[in-house]
């Protein structure tokens, strides 16, 4: 997208402090998880990168696996 094709903010990952949960999609053609999640998760301090048997929108192609990690990471990070 034209729009979002110069943005780029991986000099501020660093002051992210909430939990972070990071997902890909192994096969995603648009954001490939080599480098992207990867920058993500090693960008930011504890990140938990998991990649996924799903393309671009892993969260309807795998929408059950994909809600179970939100589900559990939101509970991780309330209960502490």
């Amino acid at each position: 997208c034209e729009a979002i094709a110069t943005w780029d903010h991986v000099d501020r990952l660093d002051a992210i402090r909430a939990p972070t949960l990071v997902l890909a999609g192994e096969a995603d053609p648009v954001a490939p998880a080599e480098p992207h999640a990867q920058l993500l998760r090693s960008a930011i301090d504890g990140a938990r990168l998991e990649t996924l048997p799903a393309s671009h929108l892993l969260n309807i192609e795998v929408a059950e696996q994909v809600n179970r990690l939100v589900v559990d990471h939101v509970l991780d990070a309330v209960q502490g």
